[in-house]
């Protein structure tokens, strides 16, 4: 009871200081250059209806000659009359672009052009206000120059959704930490997963507040995708001119395809908006919390960590969780199904096997709607679609289930509830884009693509990647001419940005010998100690997994050259279900030593490879 006192009153003490910071405070954005060389400080106070000008309502930025955009948090809008900027300390030349005053529940107040700018009053040592085009330009004649803005802030709303939201959400990471037990760490072995997890998520979330947007793997056509749902809630029109920007060179853009990871994205960046984040660390940072989801549960549960083991052994993954891209969201759902599917006390099992469970109805719409964003994925993620069926008939091969027809009518009640999703996406597309989408699709990817992606350019002038096969390369040649073995191996275990910057050769053999270890560890931990059963539940496993390698090989022959570790993200869960039913028979010092291994070598990588050679973002 006593533990939980302490998390009511957490609660309560982090969502005063959410609405006192936050909630209340309106973000106030001013767009202003020097045309003197030499640094300054920009200063704003803010006047309310019952108290002047003071130094208790005031923020002071320095100012840099080089530095256009400045932001800040002030008073709440809604008792604020007038704004004071002190624009620079001595005699010279401003130019201001644009002002921006913003908080949920206020209708913004916008000044973007050079007409309204002249709003802006001079107080005080202010000698000429000249509009320039877009820009109002200033002359100061001292050392305390001070322009005046009178705002009638309008009100839209009395509580935003938004902050409801949030403080809906603090409280159930306070209730889920509630419910976590204390876990005991001796740093080795299993009770070493949470923080290895803590370090790579620690290392993620660096990744995606200091990187630059557009130098990782297709984020410029993930940016636009997310932006677009960001800002509607529909699907949209092909032809529509609010997604002529998110196409590829290719032709193709994100939101043709039916991933749910766009709209879920774009909602969550929307309940983001009180804390004034940019609009790229917004929709990266959907990532970073569905990472730290998986960290919370990995240290409350222990069973989960032998699902997480997988996620040390390579930075690749981590990487995911760092930017913009619809892999890390995918990643999240197969591994807590994995989880699901696996563990015996799941919601999944006991809806399965009891003959009353208990909020039926409450648990089928969950387990339907999680299968249905799991159809919802790219087409690679399939195979563990694919290797749960096979898991079904494994675990019905050992006797796991007793009535069979509870079973499968069960089953068949979540497939019922799972559909519903794909179905009701494809209807959306069809209102949005008629019966003849994908025709409208095919054209538009002819219309939009670069010439060497065109499906219509001759092969002898498309790009050099492109359609393999049809050029007559064998496929003998894409694995040794090519290297593709190699090149997928690399791009499994350390390669960011566009894939050219990688560890080196040393780090590649070390984690070559280390891989191949790890794989006998377990191949022979199953041949020698397990029962027989566990045997062809390893089969299985290889059969998936040569399955997926197959499937890339395939379409990097076929359709495009593009050996990527990433593709093969869905074998994450497949062996986290795996470690889930061999850990007791696992050669343990061997196997985490291992373990220890491979996340020390991949933590060197995403570090002193990854987080210092991608390029990085300036600081506003």
């Amino acid at each position: 009871m006593h533990r939980w006192s302490v998390l009511i009153l957490g609660w309560l003490t982090l969502s005063c200081l959410y609405l006192y910071f936050f909630a209340f405070r309106a973000h106030l954005e001013i767009d202003l250059k020097l045309l003197t060389s030499g640094k300054s400080q920009l200063e704003v106070f803010w006047e309310t209806d019952d108290n002047r000008f003071g130094r208790h309502k005031s923020t002071i930025l320095p100012a840099q000659t080089e530095k256009v955009h400045y932001s800040m948090f002030i008073g709440d809008l809604g008792s604020i009359t007038k704004i004071r900027i002190d624009p620079v300390r001595y005699e010279g030349q401003v130019e201001i672009k644009r002002i921006a005053i913003k908080q949920q529940g206020f209708e913004p107040i916008i000044l973007d052009s050079a007409a309204e700018l002249k709003g802006l009053r001079p107080l005080n040592h202010v000698s000429k206000l000249k509009s320039n085009g877009e820009a109002l330009a200033i002359t100061t004649s001292g050392k305390d120059s001070q322009l005046l803005l009178s705002v009638e802030p309008k009100r839209l709303s009395l509580i935003p959704l938004v902050h409801v939201l949030n403080l809906l959400f603090v409280g159930a990471l306070c209730y889920f930490i509630g419910a976590c037990y204390p876990p005991r760490y001796d740093f080795s072995g299993l009770s070493a997963v949470p923080f290895y997890l803590l370090v790579s998520f620690c290392l993620a979330l660096v990744m995606a507040a200091i990187t630059k947007v557009g130098v990782h793997p297709d984020e410029w056509v993930h940016f636009g995708a997310v932006k677009y749902y960001a800002n509607h809630l529909l699907p949209p029109s092909i032809d529509g001119p609010e997604i002529a920007d998110t196409f590829s060179l290719y032709g193709k853009s994100r939101l043709s395809s039916y991933e749910s990871y766009y709209p879920i994205a774009g909602f969550f960046s929307r309940i983001l908006e009180p804390f004034a984040l940019s609009e790229l660390l917004k929709f990266r940072l959907i990532n970073v919390f569905l990472f730290m989801a998986l960290l919370l549960f990995c240290a409350s549960n222990k069973a989960f960590r032998y699902f997480c083991l997988p996620l040390l052994i390579s930075s690749q993954v981590w990487y995911l969780f760092g930017y913009i891209n619809s892999d890390a969201y995918a990643v999240f759902l197969v591994i807590f199904m994995g989880y699901q599917a696996a563990h015996s006390d799941s919601i999944l099992n006991g809806f399965l096997q009891q003959t009353k469970p208990d909020k039926f109805a409450l648990k089928l719409l969950f387990l339907g709607g999680f299968f249905g964003l799991l159809i919802l994925l790219k087409p690679n993620y399939y195979v563990f679609l694919i290797f749960l069926v096979m898991y079904l008939g494994w675990r019905l091969y050992i006797g796991d289930f007793n009535d069979k027809k509870i079973l499968f009518t069960r089953i068949g009640m979540i497939l019922a509830i799972a559909v519903l999703l794909p179905a009701g996406r494809f209807g959306l597309d069809v209102v949005a884009n008629g019966f003849n989408t994908l025709e409208k699709y095919e054209q538009k990817i002819e219309e939009k693509a670069s010439y060497p992606y065109k499906p219509s350019t001759p092969i002898k002038d498309k790009f050099a990647n492109l359609h393999l096969k049809e050029r007559g390369i064998s496929l003998d040649a894409v694995l040794q001419n090519k290297r593709w073995g190699g090149i997928k191996f690399v791009t499994s275990f350390g390669s960011y940005g566009f894939t050219q910057f990688n560890p080196g050769q040393n780090y590649t053999s070390i984690m070559k010998v280390a891989a191949v270890l790890l794989m006998l560890t377990i191949v022979l931990s199953v041949l020698v100690r397990a029962p027989p059963e566990y045997q062809v539940l390893l089969l299985i496993v290889m059969v998936s997994g040569t399955l997926l390698l197959s499937l890339s090989l395939w379409s990097s022959w076929v359709v495009n050259f593009q050996p990527q570790g990433r593709y093969l993200a869905p074998m994450l869960a497949i062996f986290g279900v795996l470690l889930y039913h061999i850990h007791q028979y696992l050669y343990k010092t061997v196997f985490y030593s291992l373990i220890a291994v491979m996340f020390a070598m991949s933590a060197y990588s995403f570090t002193f490879i990854g987080l210092r050679l991608i390029e990085k973002t300036g600081v506003s």
